[in-house]
């Protein structure tokens, strides 16, 4: 091995030859890899720096290297600068100093990642088994359809033989993957293309549009196709069974996606009335908290209790006379179906904080979930609590109210 200079010897012990540092170089693609290759850590600098010196000095190519991003590489001078003999007798004449580039000159000077020599990107294509193993070669972590256009044209460019590539689709291979699916997406999951975002999307709907493929059974993020729903909308006389034949829930929102849906595809809707969509359950539900002393008044008048509400404020909304005792019954009511707020705020305040109800104030709480589920829940079970799940209290459930909203 050629002898290094004492200021290398002293920081590292080298521990490779020029010919083992040869194939690192020639095998890598930046110094961090011909480090790791020959058995240093990557971010071992100095020894990165002897590396680099000793092969600046045997005139190692590195040309094929990665450049880490917002570190542009020095540019080297294709001709050697040589400095002419000056006589003794003739002052030495200074260069004139040039301006240093700008930052946009650096940025444009930078080198991307297919930057390579057309020769290494040859092997990389007669290496590779698709257009995404090259890019994996020339260290892409992601494929896009840019990268691909790009490395494609390349290709072409430099007449390579891409036979052992996978074949391109034909249009019987669309026309097939058009009929078998319900969007884009899956057209190009059942072509296996690489790329599907929506460069290759807008791709595959010129060819079909080009093609006249019947797309019309597509119905991408809807639960509903462009034939199903034209055949709901034709016949329907009212929204309510534009939504029965959809199989949807009718709902204001509803109606708005369809009447934007079907405009784009130039479905008519004129026939069909605006506001006569009944109110979904959700919206019926909204007037539960109202509802809920009713319900609770009239479900015990029907077992032949006496419910009266009291004149003044109480902590219960309910006293119900059962013959031989007198219960005093809060009820609560909430849109979930799993857990119920079964405390109250301080008097006078709105926003205060939850204080659980005392066994001195209610003896048992009427609960009312989304559902229209009915629960009936003494106090002593769930004394000193602020919220409760009613699937663990699924034994105290007496009936349900859901037949009054149907």
């Amino acid at each position: 091995m050629t002898a290094l200079t004492s200021k290398h010897t002293r920081h590292d012990a080298v521990r490779w030859t020029d010919d083992e540092l040869r194939k690192a170089v020639a095998s890598s693609m930046s110094w961090a890899a011909v480090a790791r290759t020959l058995g240093y850590h990557p971010t071992a600098t100095q020894s990165r720096k002897i590396m680099q010196a000793r092969a600046d000095e045997l005139e190692i190519d590195t040309a094929h290297f990665r450049t880490q991003p917002g570190r542009p590489r020095k540019a080297r001078p294709l001709v050697p600068e040589t400095r002419p003999h000056v006589s003794a007798s003739v002052p030495e004449t200074t260069a004139p100093t040039l301006p240093r580039p700008s930052a946009t000159i650096a940025r444009l000077g930078r080198r991307s990642r297919l930057d390579v020599p057309d020769a290494q990107f040859a092997g990389f294509v007669s290496a590779a088994a698709s257009w995404t193993d090259v890019l994996s070669l020339l260290g892409y972590s992601r494929t896009t359809e840019k990268a691909i256009a790009t490395i494609q044209e390349r290709a072409r460019s430099l007449r390579l033989p891409t036979d052992h590539f996978p074949p391109s689709r034909s249009d019987d291979e669309l026309a097939a993957a058009v009929a078998g699916a319900r969007s884009w997406r899956d057209v190009a999951r059942a072509l296996d293309l690489q790329g599907r975002g929506g460069r290759q999307l807008a791709l595959l709907k010129s060819r079909s549009e080009a093609l006249s493929l019947d797309v019309s059974h597509f119905a991408g993020t809807r639960r509903w196709s462009e034939a199903q729903l034209r055949h709901a909308i034709e016949p329907a006389i009212t929204w309510q069974d534009v939504a029965e034949a959809l199989n949807v829930t009718a709902s204001r929102q509803l109606q708005i996606t369809i009447r934007r849906h079907a405009a784009k595809l130039g479905i008519p809707t004129d026939h069909l009335p605006d506001g006569d969509t009944p109110p979904s359950q959700e919206g019926r539900l909204r007037h539960l908290r109202e509802a809920g002393t009713t319900i609770a008044a009239a479900w015990f008048t029907l077992r032949g209790y006496a419910p009266s509400i009291p004149v003044e404020a109480q902590p219960y909304d309910l006293l119900v006379d059962m013959g031989d005792v007198i219960q005093r019954v809060q009820v609560k009511t909430c849109m979930s179906k799993r857990e119920v707020t079964i405390a109250r705020r301080l008097p006078g305040t709105s926003k205060g904080a939850l204080v659980p109800y005392a066994s001195n104030e209610v003896d048992v709480f009427f609960l009312l979930d989304g559902d229209l589920s009915i629960f009936l829940i003494p106090i002593s079970e769930v004394q000193g609590k602020l919220r409760i799940s009613l699937t663990k209290h699924r034994r105290f459930r007496v009936g349900s109210a859901s037949s009054l909203i149907e």
